[in-house]
């Protein structure tokens, strides 16, 4: 009968555990965050990616939706892109879903002053930090 008390509050305990990782991480994503570094298949290729996304900001608020916007090329027209997101798999995957299309993420870090996901649709196994704006 203990042991079974035991087992019952130990499994009580992890699914807890689980449960508040997801809710914080669900915290840490709020807000606005700009592009720090991009590196695909090692090599940092952050000038590079950010040309042709240029002052790129994505923001992500409480009610699943986010808004990304950024120019093309420097001087060029604004892009805007609306969308939800979901964080999945105890929150190591962040799915983006917004114009048509379904971005999946894997969610390397998280907390209040990092976003760093790697690109799964990417084939050239791309990693992006984000940091605050």
């Amino acid at each position: 009968m203990m042991r079974g008390m035991i087992v019952l509050l130990a499994v009580v305990l992890m699914t807890l555990g689980c449960a508040t990782k997801e809710e914080q991480a669900r915290t840490d994503i709020l807000g606005e965050w700009r592009i720090e570094v991009v590196f695909e298949d090692g090599q940092d290729v952050t000038s590079d990616y950010t040309n042709t996304r240029v002052n790129y900001r994505i923001s992500f608020d409480s009610n699943s939706s986010f808004q990304e916007n950024y120019q093309v090329f420097a001087g060029g027209d604004n892009v805007t892109v609306n969308g939800s997101w979901d964080l999945s798999d105890k929150a190591t995957k962040l799915t983006l879903s917004g114009n048509n299309q379904v971005r999946v993420y894997q969610i390397d870090k998280l907390d209040e002053d990092e976003l760093n996901v790697t690109d799964l649709s990417s084939n050239n196994d791309r990693l992006i930090e984000f940091v605050p704006n």
